[in-house]
């Protein structure tokens, strides 16, 4: 891959885990978002697929930007914008 992760992951949900991350060729600062396929012989999840198409449309300043998607055996990675902001702080 083109990315390796930085320390732990820096938050956790219902659907998987973020990582910070480096772009090993450009050095930008990325969030790796680390989605578990429970099931991968019946192909990637309608809701991941949505996702994806609704990320790579979307080109605002207020929502983190889609730079890549990887697949694995057993996860998908999200390659996103990286916000170093603790959003938990704006509600």
């Amino acid at each position: 891959s083109n990315y390796s992760l930085v320390g732990p992951a820096i938050g956790s949900g219902a659907y998987g885990s973020v990582y910070k991350g480096i772009n090993k060729t450009t050095g930008d600062t990325v969030a790796l978002k680390r989605t578990k396929i429970e099931n991968f012989t019946d192909g990637i999840p309608s809701t991941t697929l949505r996702e994806i198409s609704i990320l790579s449309e979307l080109s605002h300043p207020n929502i983190v930007s889609l730079k890549d998607v990887i697949t694995t055996d057993t996860h998908i990675w999200f390659v996103q914008e990286y916000c170093n902001m603790d959003l938990s702080k704006l509600l």
